[in-house]
């Protein structure tokens, strides 16, 4: 039997878990599954030299996306409101309060790779991993 090396690669148990996961609460299945990986890591889990490789860069991206598509969201619906209306229905949605209970409604702290000792994960570690998750759909689908 040939095998094709496209197809044939075996996913890891955490891999399935992590795309299960995005699929589930996000309705897409993750092409590229390092992306996915990387919003998932907490920086307190790498050295100095690899602190890219932690999910800050994608925060700051999901962060971005979540606002544009919000704003035009916003911008369709209302069609009466005024920019400064406007701005205030973002900036409630948007606010770290909210994203940190999605992040938590979804189940994120299960799957975030954090080394806090004995800190608890504070919240806003999953808000911004949710920011992360929004930054790594965009980086692995675009706009959808």
């Amino acid at each position: 039997m040939l095998k094709f090396p496209l197809f044939s690669k075996k996913r890891t148990a955490d891999e399935l878990k992590l795309i299960r996961f995005v699929i589930q609460n996000f309705g897409y299945k993750p092409v590229h599954i390092q992306h996915f990986k990387q919003a998932l890591t907490h920086k307190s889990i790498l050295s100095e030299e690899a602190l890219l490789q932690a999910n800050e860069r994608l925060e700051f991206l999901g962060d971005a996306i979540l606002d544009a598509m919000l704003a035009h969201y916003l911008f369709d619906s209302y069609s009466q409101k005024t920019e400064g209306e406007l701005t205030k229905m973002k900036s409630k949605v948007v606010r770290r309060e909210n994203l940190n209970k999605i992040g938590e409604s979804i189940g994120i702290r299960r799957l975030l790779e954090v080394e806090l000792g004995s800190q608890e994960i504070h919240e806003s570690m999953l808000g911004n991993a949710l920011e992360a998750l929004v930054g790594a759909i965009y980086l692995d689908k675009g706009f959808i």
